[in-house]
């Protein structure tokens, strides 16, 4: 499975699922499984003679994609386990991002002195303990002004690429503006809104007032 843009997207060098424009570098970059439609070409098979089973070999290419994974880690987001589904979906887009050779970035936006907020882009399957762990220490709380958060990862990004929120969307004070900074930096945005039980499926029994 792997993150794929709807824009083409261009940059400096290539994740291997982007080798569409032609060429390819002989710097090896890392190993993935098999999947169906891809280039033969491409398989190791002193490893399939071994292991009886396919993988595929990775190089660095002219173009590369970057994945900013945003976490909204504010206080409303600690309702109904809502941050820890954040969490989860955050270590499956990266794990899927590393594994193919992407540059992945992790931030999250919350009030917490004490906690780090942001993981630096980074490739390869070695980052995916870094990306853990870091995953497993956000705590969240707080009121989060998104502008300044995205404003604040912006200083780490170069290029074209990903960026996917993951929040309620209710700490966005002005959502328009959120999207035209991402967009205007050379970001395809997807956002993932994430609600809890009570939100998505109200009781509307008892009293109104």
């Amino acid at each position: 499975m792997r993150l794929q843009p709807i824009r083409r997207l261009t940059n400096r060098s290539q994740g291997e699922h982007l080798a569409g424009k032609g060429g390819s570098s002989t710097d090896f970059a890392d190993y993935r499984d098999y999947a169906a439609g891809d280039d033969m070409r491409y398989v190791d098979w002193n490893i399939f003679a071994r292991l009886r089973r396919p993988y595929i070999k990775q190089f660095l290419h002219e173009e590369e994609l970057h994945v900013a994974i945003m976490i909204d880690a504010s206080s409303s987001m600690l309702f109904e386990e809502k941050l820890l589904r954040a969490r989860q979906l955050a270590a499956a887009f990266s794990i899927m991002g590393l594994l193919n050779a992407e540059r992945v970035s992790i931030y999250a936006m919350h009030q917490q002195e004490g906690q780090p907020s942001l993981i630096s882009p980074g490739t390869g399957r070695s980052k995916i303990r870094e990306v853990l762990t870091f995953l497993e220490s956000i705590e969240g709380g707080g009121n989060v002004p998104v502008e300044d958060a995205i404003e604040q990862m912006l200083r780490f990004h170069r290029g074209r690429g990903i960026a996917i929120l993951l929040s309620d969307f209710l700490t966005f004070s002005d959502l328009g503006r959120c999207m035209n900074l991402l967009f205007s930096s050379g970001l395809e945005i997807w956002g993932l809104q994430i609600l809890g039980e009570s939100e998505y499926a109200p009781d509307l029994q008892g009293d109104l007032l």
